[in-house]
Order: C-alpha cells, then sequence, then structure tokens
C-alpha cells in the first residue's frame, strides 16, 4: 500500500511537471512567435511607408482646397503665379517654374492625358507611381515639345486605344503627376497659363466627348486664389498617428489595387507573418493583446528608422554642396533611401530631369550668413551644363522666401547678367547690393543664416556623370 502511494505520487509529480514545462514552453514559443511578427513588422513599415504616405498625400490634396495644389482626381490643379515670401505652403518653393499636378485613379480605366504644343518652352512632366518611383516622364526631354495625346494604363489594363494616342503603362492604380513649366518672370504668366489651360486630362470612356470646362482664372491669379485652411492634417501628420492597426490594414488595402513590384517578392513573404497578403484585406481580430502591443511598438521604431538618414546612399557632397545619386527617384529594392526621400522630400524627380545641389556652408564649411558677402564663381563655358535651364535660389533658415527690395529670389541662366571680360561669371550673394555693373549679378541675402538650392532641369552628361563640378561658395570678406 504505500509503496502504492508513493508510486501515485511519483506519477503525479511527473505529470504536473510536464504540464509545466509545456506550458513554460508554450509561453516562450508565443513569445518568439511575437518577437519574429515585431522584426518583421519593422521592415515592411520602411517598405510600406511611402505607400501610405503617399495615400494620405492624395487624401489631402484631392478632398482639402489648398490654393493651387488641390483638384479633384483625374483632374490638374494649376499654380499661376510664383510663391511670396509671407507664403507657407511648403518650404523651398520655385520661383522659375509653374506647377501642375494631378492625382490619377487607373483602377477603373486609363486616363488620356493631351499635351499642348509648347513651341520649345521647356517642360517635364514626371509620373510617380504609388510606391514613389518616378516610372516614366513626359515632356521636352522624352517626348518633345509638340502636340500630344498620352493614356496612363493601370496594372492588368488590356484594349485597344484610338489612333495618335500612345500608352504609358503604369505599375499602380495610384499616379501622381508632378508637373513643372519653365516661367521665366511674371511677363511668361499668360503664355504659361494659356498652355496650362490646354493641358487636361480625360478618361478613355469620355475621350472625344464634350469635356469639363477648367477652372477660369481669378485677378489675383490662375486657379489659386482659394483661400480656405488644408481640412485634414498634413500627410506626415496622419500617418505619424497611426496606431500599428491602422498601418498596416491600410497598407494592406492600398496592396490590392498598387501592387508591389517583381522584385519585391522575398519581401512580401515576410509580410505573411503579419498577416498581409497581397490582394487581400488585413483581419486583425485575430491579433491578441501581445500581438497588438508589438506592432505599436514597430510602427515606432519603423518611422525612428524612416527618419534616420540613410548613410551617403541617397546623396554626395562636394564642394559644400549636397547632390543627389544615381537611383533617386527610381529606387528598386532600396527601401530605407525610398522611405526617407518620401518623408523628407516627397515627389523628388529623376536625375535625368533634374538635379538640385542643396548648400548651408561656404567652402570652408562655414554656415551662410548675411553678415558675410559671398561669390559663386563660374569659369568660362562652366555654367551648369543642361539642356533645360538652370537658376541658384536663396532660401531663409526655415526654407523660405527671404523678402527683399529688388523682389529676386532666384538667379540664373534666364536672368540678364554681367560677365567678366574674360568670359568667367561670378555671382554676389550678400544683404547690401554690390558696387556698379556687378548689381546685375547680385541675389540678396538676409543678414540672418540662409541656404542656397541650384536647379538644374535636364542636366546634360558632364552633370549626371560628375565630371563637371558645382562651383563653390568663397566668403570674400
Amino acid at each position: 500500500m504505500i509503496l502504492r502511494q508513493v508510486m501515485v505520487r511519483w506519477l503525479l509529480g511527473c505529470l504536473m511537471g510536464s504540464a509545466a514545462f509545456y506550458g513554460n514552453w508554450a509561453r516562450a514559443a508565443d513569445a518568439a512567435k511575437v518577437e519574429e511578427a515585431y522584426q518583421a513588422a519593422v521592415e515592411a513599415y520602411v517598405y510600406a511607408f511611402p505607400l501610405v504616405l503617399m495615400d494620405a498625400t492624395e487624401q489631402l490634396m484631392t478632398v482639402s482646397k489648398i490654393p493651387g495644389l488641390s483638384a479633384p482626381t483625374n483632374r490638374f490643379a494649376h499654380v499661376g503665379t510664383f510663391p511670396k515670401p509671407t507664403d507657407r505652403y511648403g518650404v523651398m518653393p520655385v520661383v522659375d517654374a509653374l506647377f501642375s499636378m494631378a492625382w490619377l485613379d487607373l483602377s477603373e480605366e486609363p486616363v488620356v492625358m493631351h499635351v499642348p504644343d509648347t513651341a520649345g518652352r521647356y517642360y517635364v512632366l514626371p509620373l510617380m507611381d504609388a510606391w514613389t518611383n518616378m516610372f516614366a516622364s513626359i515632356g521636352k526631354r522624352t517626348t518633345g515639345t509638340k502636340e500630344a495625346k498620352f493614356a496612363i494604363t493601370g496594372p492588368g489594363w488590356k484594349g485597344k486605344l484610338p489612333g495618335g494616342v500612345k500608352e504609358v503603362k503604369a505599375p499602380t492604380s495610384m499616379v501622381w503627376v508632378v508637373g513643372q513649366v519653365q516661367t521665366n518672370s511674371p511677363a511668361d504668366f499668360p503664355e504659361v497659363h494659356t498652355l496650362q489651360r490646354q493641358l487636361t486630362l480625360t478618361p478613355l470612356s469620355q475621350l472625344g466627348k464634350e469635356e469639363p470646362e477648367p477652372e477660369s482664372a481669378s485677378p489675383g491669379g490662375f486657379l489659386n486664389t482659394r483661400k480656405s485652411e488644408p481640412e485634414m492634417p498634413p500627410p506626415m501628420k496622419q500617418v505619424e498617428s497611426m496606431d500599428g492597426a491602422t498601418f498596416f490594414q491600410t497598407f494592406a488595402k492600398l496592396l490590392i489595387t498598387n501592387p508591389p513590384a517583381s522584385a519585391d517578392e522575398k519581401t512580401v513573404k515576410r509580410l505573411a507573418v503579419l498577416g498581409i497578403v497581397p490582394g487581400k484585406e488585413l483581419d486583425v481580430s485575430a491579433w491578441d493583446e501581445s500581438m497588438k502591443k508589438a506592432m505599436d511598438r514597430a510602427v515606432k521604431a519603423g518611422l525612428n528608422r524612416v527618419r534616420t538618414r540613410p548613410g551617403s546612399s541617397t546623396t554626395r557632397f562636394e564642394n559644400g554642396w549636397t547632390l543627389p545619386r544615381s537611383g533617386v527617384g527610381s529606387w528598386g529594392t532600396d527601401y530605407i533611401s525610398r522611405a526617407y526621400t518620401a518623408q523628407s522630400n516627397l515627389g523628388t524627380l529623376l536625375r535625368q530631369d533634374a538635379i538640385w545641389p542643396r548648400s548651408k556652408a561656404d567652402d570652408k564649411n562655414r554656415d551662410f550668413t548675411g553678415s558675410h558677402r559671398y561669390v559663386m564663381h563660374f569659369d568660362k563655358g562652366q555654367t551648369p551644363p543642361v539642356n533645360g535651364f538652370w537658376s541658384l535660389t536663396l532660401y531663409t533658415k526655415e526654407l523660405s522666401l527671404f523678402e527683399n527690395s529688388i523682389k529676386r529670389y532666384a538667379i540664373g541662366g534666364s536672368t540678364k547678367l554681367t560677365y567678366n571680360e574674360d568670359g568667367s561669371l561670378d555671382l554676389y550673394i550678400q544683404s547690401d547690393p554690390p558696387a556698379g555693373k556687378n548689381k546685375s549679378n547680385w541675389l540678396p541675402a538676409p543678414k540672418k543664416p540662409f541656404h542656397l538650392v541650384m536647379r538644374c532641369f535636364w542636366p546634360k552628361e558632364a552633370m549626371l556623370d560628375g565630371s563637371w563640378k558645382v562651383p563653390p561658395v568663397s566668403r570674400v570678406d
């Protein structure tokens, strides 16, 4: 009897110990599974971030009434005047081109873009997909300046186009057109406005039928005189405020009409850990509390990665200037550079269309300030090698235009400049006007710190391959 009791107690102890062991093992397995999902979610956040940000940007620009930037889907919004120093609708405003922008929805049918004859005037209409890749570019560099029609077709579309309409295949249903037309001065506005009015978008099924009238011009400008403020938070604020469930549900829904590239296959397979399958919406009801917390932590960690400059993968440095490296605008599998650029400069053009060197310090790495005088010198024949046009714009520390007595915010190839006797060129960047004839080459600066941005449209090979160097800006006092 005693032996039997001992054996029973021993057996019960074994069973209880086994239960405890397997319970601990199960909990450890669950924790490992959650940790694996967390790590995958951080990577997925970086991968998905541009797509989710593009969606938030489209919602803002097609619903809210932002002057010159808002229009319904498949309609152009045209900026009709140069920005003013008091404007606060973005940073580093452009003062030598007028913008024409549109968001396309190709999920139902193609959209036909009509481009007028610009009579040789430079313009570019880059097409950006939902992942922020510039997949095509219409304009003087690629398609010339004659009148033309282009059908932008979405993924998987098959059909016949009318004669005289050229197909441009888009990899996603969401497309952003970020067009610019060279505008040398306000005297160019009427001619550019005429071109903007002729730049139209028409769903394929409506082609040849009566098209809607463009918004009429107003005394204060062309299509950009609405005064209402945005009705939504800025896109970055919207994305930053998303918890894990909201972010990844949004991402999964966007994948349905904006499929990943074939090169993303390995990354897409990792998404299955989170329950994300391209073509299907995400059901988060299966997530337990530990999973939800892990996803909330993942979006915070992912956002921190997105905000961190990825080394020198997107830029290179030259004579105090920051320049984009090759690959910018067409990212391939460089997801971190793609995400970082999206949050810092959404709409970056291909280097073949434009290179925008930036600088905030002179050739001795001293920050620019209007308490000193500066000269940017170009040897004879060494102004920026471009087929389009170039300019140098000055911005305040806050990246706004600087109000000045001569209302000059940029200087460049279209400015009436005075060259030196030997054919070289000096640009004077200072708060007070230089003496004599040099005033024609003056770019006014504030007494406070400032930044410089050079815009070079349609750069020649010498700029693309780096054989032409951006000259340094030297302090001369």
